[in-house]
């Protein structure tokens, strides 16, 4: 079983502090093939955190792509230098200049808070319109999708971890047809998704399996041929979790190869 770990994070990201070698030596120990790292970098250049929490500084690409290239050319490590580049349509330019400044190996394209409201882990679902507000997020995840500047779309369902934290039952059944139509315009431009298995959204229960097999069906049946599996890992103990079932999710789907990203270009190897 061929495995990858495509979203993890480390000292560069806002939200870690784990080594970079601390966290490829944890990947092999648990039998990932391949790793590459996905440092946050948020397009809109606003603190998406509302007043009392810290305000997230920007990130630095430039130092980030400097200390990383370096590392892998002189430690003899083999793995991918990404990025996780956040609402990239709230600011294009920004996000255009970035993906252009270095041969980078992998991008994730993700929504982590829509225009003008804070990140969705940071808000409170029990004085919100849920449905109004994940309709949103589909619509405004679709404009991601149709700027086309990554190589797969991030943790498909990213509120629903939030919404379901706070004990709220939300049908995301009632929403497959937009998530189709996002899946439609990924695959017309020769792109992908990731199954994003972190603990926070996945326990290794009956129930979280099927949700994962329910989307990634969806997303072959439509013809979709690119996937990734991620941990969200945030420290070396986290990354590679769940990445196994994440595998055989892919095959119970029907996929039989994954991609493996160098310079922004897939070689499908077999699971």
């Amino acid at each position: 079983m061929y495995k990858i770990d495509y979203h993890t994070h480390a000292k560069f990201s806002f939200d870690s502090v784990a080594e970079y070698e601390d966290s490829f030596a944890a990947a092999k120990a648990k039998g990932i093939d391949d790793i590459i790292f996905t440092e946050h970098c948020e397009c809109n250049l606003k603190s998406a955190t509302p007043p009392g929490v810290p305000e997230r500084p920007i990130f630095d690409h430039e130092d980030y792509w400097n200390y990383i290239k370096k590392l892998r050319d002189t430690s003899g490590l083999d793995f991918g230098i990404g990025l996780e580049i956040g609402q990239s349509t709230q600011n294009p330019e920004r996000a255009a200049s970035i993906l252009a400044s270095h041969e980078w190996d992998f991008i994730i394209g993700s929504l982590h808070n829509m225009k003008d409201e804070y990140d969705f882990s940071q808000l409170n679902y029990r004085e919100r319109d849920v449905n109004k507000t994940f309709k949103r997020y589909l619509m405004e995840l679709y404009e991601i999708a149709e700027k086309n500047d990554f190589c797969v779309l991030g943790h498909i369902y990213y509120p629903l971890r939030y919404i379901k934290a706070q004990g709220i039952d939300l049908d995301y059944k009632k929403y497959e047809a937009d998530l189709a139509d996002v899946f439609r315009c990924v695959i017309k431009n020769g792109k992908g998704i990731e199954i994003n298995i972190n603990s926070k959204g996945y326990n290794g229960s009956k129930e979280d399996r099927e949700f994962h097999l329910r989307y990634v069906k969806i997303f072959r049946e439509l013809g979709g041929e690119i996937i990734t599996t991620g941990s969200d890992g945030h420290t070396p103990e986290a990354v590679g979790q769940n990445i196994s079932d994440a595998t055989e999710i892919l095959k119970e789907a029907g996929f039989r190869y994954i991609p493996k990203y160098r310079k922004m270009k897939p070689i499908f190897e077999k699971i």
